[in-house]
């Protein structure tokens, strides 16, 4: 039995044949692709049982179908997706202290978002931002804060990006940032920080300008930025905020 899927590896003609002595009729429920990751992946376990036990089970009751072996297949991929992401952010956070973690939204009604991972251990805080943008360049902001918090910057003090410019009628300008408190507990609640395993009693969000180089709050800035407010409290509370 193992706990490391096999991704994307050929199956051999042995793992071929005991799955289809296993599911008889494994070839016209699932595609090639399905049947590869089922075969290669025998031994690995899923919840409290191998693959094997787990079509067997099936097989027994009833249910060994198409839905069934499909969403057998995307578990095993999942886990294997995420044993990588882990891997990276290991390799991220020993190099620079932290791993930046983006998660893109193609839901209308919500934005994409980008937070740190470890930097609680060098800092003593976590920081993310929400936004209608990449997430690439979420994280370039999320990474360029956590490095000024490490030059020892106080977060009140940070009010423009050092690279990052925006195009401001004729001219270019410093984008305008705030970085503002926030509950740990509100992040989490959010679903924010959802690869984090601790974060912090009081985290970062990042605000950002708009287009106009003008920040939430501000009466001309556009709200089509997409900027979202958690449950926040005291002075580092901006006038008018979208609270979610």
């Amino acid at each position: 039995m193992t706990n490391q899927a096999r991704i994307d590896e050929e199956p051999t003609q042995q793992e071929l044949d005991e799955l289809k002595a296993i599911v008889p009729d494994i070839g016209e429920l699932v595609n090639e692709f399905q049947r590869a990751t089922l075969a290669t992946n025998l031994n690995f376990i899923l919840g409290n049982k191998s693959v094997r036990e787990w079509l067997k089970r099936h097989r027994e009751v009833g249910i060994c179908n198409n839905h069934s072996l499909v969403d057998m297949v995307r578990a095993i991929r999942m886990d294997a997706v995420k044993a990588m992401v882990e891997q990276a952010t290991q390799e991220a956070i020993k190099k620079q202290g932290w791993a930046i973690q983006g998660v893109f939204s193609n839901d209308p009604n919500d934005h994409s978002f980008a937070y740190s991972i470890g930097a609680k251990d060098i800092l003593g805080v976590e920081v993310f931002i929400h936004a209608c943008m990449d997430t690439k360049v979420l994280g370039y902001f999320v990474n360029e804060v956590l490095e000024r918090l490490r030059e020892g910057e106080d977060h009140a003090a940070i009010e423009t990006s050092k690279g990052a410019k925006c195009t401001v009628g004729d001219g270019q300008q410093p984008s305008r940032l705030r970085v503002i408190k926030v509950p740990g507990e509100a992040a989490l609640k959010a679903n924010i920080f959802r690869l984090n395993p601790e974060v912090p009693e009081v985290v970062y969000q990042i605000l950002l300008a708009d287009a106009n180089n003008a920040l939430p709050g501000e009466g001309n800035y556009d709200t089509s930025m997409g900027v979202q407010f958690l449950t926040i409290s005291g002075t580092d509370t901006p006038d008018n905020v979208t609270k979610h």
